[in-house]
Order: C-alpha cells, then sequence, then structure tokens
C-alpha cells in the first residue's frame, strides 16, 4: 500500500469530499476505500500538505520538493503548477 505513517489529509468544507496525499500523488472522493479521483504528482515526491478552498472548488497539494499543485474539484483538471512553490 502506497498509504502508511503520517499522510495528510483534508476535507471538502462543502462536499464532504476526504482528500488522502502519498507518496506520487493523492486521491480524493466520498470514500478514500473508492476515490473518485487518483492525481499524479510526481513519482519522486511525496505528498506533504493538502487544502481545499474556502468553497471546496479547488484542492491544492505542497509536495516535499516545495511545489504546489492546484485541481479543479469537479474536473479534476489540473489549473497551476508551477516549478516551485513562491511566497504569495
Amino acid at each position: 500500500s502506497r498509504y502508511g505513517g503520517q499522510n495528510p489529509v483534508a476535507v471538502n468544507p462543502v462536499s464532504g469530499d476526504i482528500a488522502l496525499g502519498s507518496q506520487g500523488g493523492l486521491d480524493w472522493g466520498p470514500y478514500v476505500a473508492y476515490p473518485r479521483l487518483a492525481l499524479e504528482v510526481s513519482a519522486n515526491e511525496t505528498v506533504k500538505r493538502l487544502a481545499y478552498s474556502a468553497y471546496g472548488t479547488r484542492l491544492a497539494a505542497l509536495t516535499d520538493a516545495g511545489r504546489v499543485i492546484v485541481w479543479e474539484t469537479a474536473s479534476g483538471a489540473e489549473v497551476f503548477r508551477p516549478d516551485k512553490a513562491t511566497a504569495w
């Protein structure tokens, strides 16, 4: 299993969907055992932090390489992936 140790978890404030981060990606959906979507970050990276937007329309992941990746929760489409996370 790719889950073990301390994996980041986030709960969508609107739908209640659960996002669970791991090595190489994350899963999210109403039930983590049967995720709606499985998303890749990179085989060499681990998701360290997860956060939903206030209205639950976006999901952001921070990797151990310092990258931030953002997806639309309705479609799973990636909307933001810079080479490195920067301070805003």
